[in-house]
């Protein structure tokens, strides 16, 4: 979510380069111009992770909560494991490095917005669940989960859309896909 978060508000970036109400301390970059993005998503993330930034419309990031998500092998029968997850702190976040950008053009309809990048360590902290089997043992628990990531690599990729409310044009997210990839 926080990915997500970070490249929306680069396009807010790029798309309110001209715009008199934009936070006058972020630097503004032109339409395409990756380079920029990356510049001014570390300079946001870095400076207002764990404040927020609502001039921008950016939120504390650090901690994150995650209300629930699920983790599942997709298999049934003799090996099969689904974890769920409840109210998880996601610290760490704020480390981010965005090593590319690709696209962010004016025209949402037809641009690619794709960011990529890795994180030095995340934790995850809450409460879990587990229901699973391996071959005839019942593997069945719950209680305090702590989960370390480190150097997770992560891509997220968007398709924006656009909405008109009360007269105005507002962008939103059509498509969203989000991969995390562990190191160790």
């Amino acid at each position: 979510m926080l990915l997500l978060q970070l490249c929306f508000f680069s396009l807010l970036v790029c798309l309110a380069s001209g715009a008199s109400s934009f936070p006058p301390d972020l630097q503004r970059c032109h339409v395409g111009d990756t380079k920029c993005i990356i510049n001014t998503s570390h300079h946001v993330v870095r400076q207002y992770a764990k404040t927020g930034y609502p001039a921008a419309g950016f939120p504390q990031v650090e901690p994150f909560l995650v209300k629930r998500f699920d983790i599942s092998d997709g298999r049934t029968g003799s090996l099969s494991l689904k974890l769920n997850f409840k109210d998880v702190n996601v610290e760490g976040l704020s480390g981010v490095k965005f090593d590319n950008a690709v696209g962010f053009g004016a025209d949402p309809a037809t641009s690619k917005f794709e960011m990529y990048g890795s994180i030095p360590k995340i934790v995850l902290r809450g409460k879990y669940t587990a229901d699973g089997r391996i071959l005839i043992l019942p593997i069945r628990g719950d209680g305090d989960a702590e989960i370390t990531l480190h150097s997770p690599k992560f891509s997220v990729k968007f398709k924006p859309g656009t909405q008109v409310r009360d007269g105005r044009t507002y962008l939103s997210v059509d498509k969203l896909k989000v991969l995390v990839e562990p190191q160790r």
